[in-house]
């Protein structure tokens, strides 16, 4: 049985969304406001469960998000069971999860194991990993090269915090850059080669952003402002 929902915005049917069997379907309106910024509004409609009859397991799915402000009138149908329009996004839940003794809890989704660990890696205190695998876990090049880079972590910060400033246009020295830099690092790794790709967020003027450094070999390759 396909539980439904129609959603009309000001008189226009935005979509129908349903899920097929178990799960969760939710539609929401959404305010969020940060320092400094005016307020936004969001229709959210979304779910969880399986969509389309190939699927073997739950998918977290989303439809179309249509722009809303003060005065917009919506409305939300509830109807019987019958066809729905396919999400517009649908990413996996994950398969398996496993508590590893070297990263903790991963989580396996599409082809790669993600988890979060502490580090003592000034000025890092976290790390998320994203290590691309099969679903035996991660590879023994992943698990080396991770341990090599906690180990090497304090020669090599100095050459990424010097390739970061001189990357990022609002800071002039490391320690700035020390004292605006995220304490989470996230680091993706291919299952079987020399190389570390290192995502880190650094507060500017106005916001947080994104640069990612790749390591080929210990050496930095590539340094870049995510768009």
């Amino acid at each position: 049985m396909a539980a439904r929902f129609e959603i009309v915005l000001n008189g226009e049917r935005v979509c129908i969304s349903g899920l097929d069997g178990d799960g969760v379907l939710t539609t929401m309106v959404n305010f969020v406001k940060h320092a400094d910024e005016d307020g936004e509004y969001e229709l959210s409609i979304g779910g969880l469960g399986r969509f389309l009859p190939s699927q073997d397991r739950p998918q977290h799915a989303d439809w179309r998000k249509p722009s809303v402000a003060v005065g917009d009138e919506i409305t939300i149908r509830i109807l019987p069971d019958g066809e729905f329009d396919l999400p517009q996004n649908m990413i996996g839940s994950p398969r398996d999860s496993i508590s590893d003794e070297q990263f903790g809890n991963l989580d396996y989704n599409i082809n790669a194991w993600d988890g979060d660990l502490e580090i003592d890696c000034p000025p890092f205190t976290q790390c998320h990993v994203h290590l691309w695998a099969d679903d035996d876990g991660p590879t023994d090049s992943q698990r080396q090269r991770f341990a090599d880079f906690l180990t090497r972590h304090a020669t090599l910060w100095s050459s990424i915090a010097a390739a970061l400033v001189r990357c990022h246009t609002e800071i002039d020295t490391v320690d700035d850059l020390v004292a605006k830099i995220h304490p989470r690092v996230c680091i993706s790794m291919q299952p079987d080669d020399t190389g570390l790709e290192l995502t880190y967020s650094v507060e500017g003027d106005t916001e947080f952003r994104g640069y990612f450094v790749t390591l080929r070999d210990w050496q930095i390759t590539e340094v870049c402002m995510a768009e």
